[in-house]
């Protein structure tokens, strides 16, 4: 059959000029790469500007790539994507074969010894390095089926795989979708419910749960540590995806025909929108309401579905981004920096990483859509809603990780727009996307994708088809095109004069500054924004029982400056790997040490505010100056806000590492104590030695003895030059220790309160039983019975934090703004540099 050509446009010839002229304004030596050609480095076409391409290798190697690339060039020029009917214009070139036989795989391979040089030594030297920087080792044959590993953070399951539940969960029937894969997929659930046990109990083979990740206070997982837990995978692919979206068999076929195609590569695709009533239940005995009727077989099961969804489904091309896979074999990063911290399922963050992705160029991105069905069944968000009114953290630590980024497709349109001010979690995500990388609004959806990967209607491997979008987004209703109904399909404005495709979710950086400050009384601010003390108490405090038939609700109380931020985070991580931090509570002494932990997902408020310090900067305060001792004096102050207010605190300096929960144990001393650490570094004489109390670790409790006792400690430190630590034993004990009771480790105040001074071993300083020298000081702290090792006796938060680190007690990595989790061991940038070592 001849070809068919399109009459040129106006348009399409002044692009062929631009791109045939050559450059008057530039040196060709000194020429910069494009971003076309950056992401098509893997063995794909670096053009020049007349489009031809030379590669380096065996003269009949040469020669057999040159014919298939002429017409590609020539294709280019056309403006044609040819084959199969499929759409024309510049806004595509075909990397051929695609329908007329793979070009990509007769060209020289990401495999093999060719080189793809640039025109001008400075871009092929550029190119040259770029090139070797992210050579990925030659694993081998990549024809057969790629193993996977999907990674989601659901929230808990309800009902376990209940066949008989008339209304199935969304996210259950998403997960028996997982399981029906072939070849059958791992599947990691991120969080600690009991339901995500039960499912690993149940399917041993292929679930199991990973608690070790970073999360905010609500238990939501934050999603750069997700992605770094994804990327330490062992398998061949890695896929994070919410939990509510179903996945059929084709999802399988695009990965194992993009993981053949390219080296360095990253997979998405827009989501189908279904309506509540979608029939399909996928349990392990029946395909829902139609029923998998007798001798029909999986695959015509699912063909069944792909066409019902395409029928009556919705594609939602530009909002939420729903999955990502990428390989795992590629040392190249994901995208450029550091991810900000995320919570899943927040939205923000799925335009960010997609868009991060695409600038950065070093991976070739893929959008599927068109050839991946992938199912969202709507629902509500009211998990969104919950978590923002919540009064208790629960047992999940993946609560609320099913939604996306905007909008929910066929139910509550508006949901993302209207949360936006008034769920802090929103508020920090549409903050951290605006203040970190080259995002804007709206941009990185699967329309801003490179690669287009479509279902083919002539003989292709997998009958997929791979597209380069030359200008991708340019036409947000390119979808309109393939399928019945899309997110962005044209519609005439109010005018009735131009036509729309969707539409843009305007953000301003300068409407999410972090509020500090409340409101005035008269205006009612969302919860959150910002945080307060009187909110988050009864949010995060810990009920134990009082040693009197009652209970005390009990909160870990610290309080730090911007100066010990990165220090405070380690502290953190620690307690989380302990299980021990769903009742911290952080005062923040200054504006900046505010804004920090509020978007690393911290219970945290600005004590600054209700002191009267407002407007003091705690940078330009040196240690041990006036200025640094009055920042040091908020801390009493907010213990004793804390205590008004009813809840018991168990205060602690950032500085102490903690090996077991001490709680217990300072209950057990009782009503009317006040157990206290102490200062004394000789351990042959008695603990209560003048101003040998330690005020960076106790237990107070909300009672009336305790709240006078604090009453009189902050006013006598208000009359004081000194910090706040000698006020504790010149009230308690006595300026010359005249309240300590003899032959004992305790002071008795006035009021009767009892001053404990706690153990030296289990409560230990810095200097006592000189723990610090030890060669392995954790071993023998937990073989000494340690609760916690004090890091102090020690000058400078340099000191301490090369004592920490020496000593592997430093758990937070600062650039990537995370824990450091066990499984950091096995990312991949050292898995893929131990082998090339072991190749070497």
């Amino acid at each position: 059959m001849a070809q068919q050509y399109r009459v040129p446009t106006l348009l399409s010839l002044l692009l062929l000029l631009c791109t045939s002229l050559p450059s008057a304004f530039s040196s060709p030596n000194h020429r910069r790469l494009t971003p076309r050609e950056r992401i098509l480095r893997d063995g794909a076409l670096l053009a020049d500007r007349s489009h031809s391409v030379i590669f380096k290798k065996s003269a009949s190697s040469v020669d057999s790539a040159n014919s298939g690339v002429s017409e590609v060039a020539a294709d280019t020029r056309r403006g044609l994507t040819g084959g199969g009917g499929q759409r024309q214009g510049s806004s595509f070139a075909i990397a051929n074969g695609i329908s007329r036989g793979s070009l990509i795989q007769s060209l020289p391979g990401p495999a093999g010894d060719s080189e793809i040089y640039d025109f001008g030594s400075d871009a092929r030297r550029y190119e040259s390095a770029k090139t070797e920087r992210f050579k990925a080792p030659n694993d081998g044959d990549r024809s057969e089926a790629p193993s996977l590993t999907i990674f989601c953070a659901p929230k808990p399951y309800p009902s376990i795989l209940d066949p008989s539940d008339p209304n199935p969960d969304p996210q259950r029937r998403a997960l028996l979708s997982w399981l029906r894969l072939s070849p059958p997929p791992q599947i990691v659930l991120f969080g600690n419910d009991t339901s995500f046990h039960e499912l690993a109990r149940r399917f041993p083979a292929q679930i199991s749960v990973e608690p070790l990740i970073d999360s905010n206070f609500y238990g939501v997982p934050q999603f750069h540590s997700m992605v770094a837990r994804a990327q330490a995978a062992t398998t061949d692919i890695s896929m994070i995806i919410n939990g509510d979206i179903i996945l059929l068999n084709d999802v399988m076929l695009a990965l194992q025909k993009t993981h053949g195609t390219f080296q360095h590569w990253v997979m998405t695709a827009a989501r189908w929108d279904m309506p509540e009533d979608f029939p399909y239940s996928f349990e392990s005995q029946m395909w829902g309401q139609r029923g998998l009727a007798r001798g029909r077989s999986h695959a015509a099961m699912e063909e069944e579905i792909r066409g019902f969804v395409r029928d009556i489904g919705t594609l939602h091309t530009y909002g939420g981004v729903d999955f990502w896979a990428w390989n795992n074999d590629s040392p190249a990063p994901l995208h450029e920096g550091a991810m900000p911290p995320f919570s899943f399922g927040r939205g923000k963050y799925d335009n960010w990483f997609t868009h991060e992705i695409v600038s950065a160029g070093l991976r070739n991105m893929v959008d599927a859509s068109e050839a991946v069905t992938a199912i969202h069944v709507a629902h509500s968000y009211s998990h969104v809603v919950e978590s923002a009114a919540s009064k208790s953290i629960g047992s999940s630590s993946g609560g609320g990780g099913s939604g996306n980024g905007n909008g929910n497709g066929l139910a509550g349109q508006n949901f993302w727009s209207t949360r936006k001010k008034s769920s802090w979690e929103l508020f920090a995500n549409i903050h951290l996307a605006m203040t970190h990388g080259s995002y804007a609004n709206q941009k990185g959806t699967a329309l801003h994708v490179p690669w287009k990967l479509a279902t083919c209607h002539e003989p292709s491997v997998h009958n997929m088809c791979l597209q380069q979008r030359l200008r991708p987004a340019t036409c947000t209703c390119e979808s309109a095109n393939f399928v019945k109904s899309s997110q962005t399909d044209p519609k005439l404005d109010k005018t009735g004069r131009k036509w729309t495709c969707g539409s843009v979710s305007v953000d301003r950086n300068s409407d999410y500054t972090i509020p500090t400050v409340p409101p005035p009384a008269a205006a009612e601010a969302p919860v959150g924004l910002p945080h307060t003390m009187e909110q988050l108490l009864p949010t995060i405090a810990r009920s134990v029982p009082d040693g009197k038939g009652g209970s005390l609700q009990v909160v870990t109380l610290v309080a730090v400056t911007a100066g010990y931020a990165e220090m405070l985070m380690s502290f953190v991580c620690r307690l989380r790997s302990l299980g021990l931090a769903s009742n911290l509570l952080v005062a923040a002494l200054d504006e900046d040490l505010y804004r920090f932990a509020f978007t690393q997902g911290l219970p945290v408020y600005y004590e600054q505010v209700s002191q009267g310090l407002k407007g003091v900067d705690s940078k330009d305060c040196a240690f041990g100056s006036q200025c640094f001792r009055q920042f040091t004096k908020l801390k009493s102050r907010a213990v004793l806000r804390v205590l008004k207010a009813g809840y018991s605190v168990l205060w602690t300096d950032v500085d102490i590492v903690w090996f077991t929960d001490p709680l217990p144990d300072l209950l057990s001393y009782g009503p009317g104590t006040f157990p206290i650490q102490s200062n004394e570094p000789n351990t042959t004489l008695p603990g209560t030695g003048i101003r040998r109390i330690n005020s960076g670790f106790y237990f107070a409790r909300a009672d009336k003895k305790t709240v006078d006792a604090f009453e009189a400690i902050t006013a006598h430190a208000a009359t004081t030059r000194l910090s706040e630590q000698p006020s504790f034993y010149d009230i308690l004990c006595g300026v010359k220790g005249e309240n300590v009771v003899e032959g004992k480790e305790e002071c008795v105040w006035q009021n009767g309160l009892r001053t404990i001074f706690l153990d030296r071993v289990v409560y230990a300083n810095g200097a006592a039983h000189a723990f610090w020298d030890e060669e392995d000081v954790e071993g023998t702290c937990r073989r000494k019975g340690c609760a916690i090792l004090h890091n102090n006796w020690i000058a400078g938060k340099d000191a301490k934090k090369q004592r920490f680190v020496v000593n592997s007690f430093w758990h937070y990595d600062l650039e990537k703004r995370m824990c450091m989790w066990r499984w950091h061991s096995s990312a991949p940038q050292k898995r893929v540099a131990s082998r090339i070592a072991a190749m070497k």
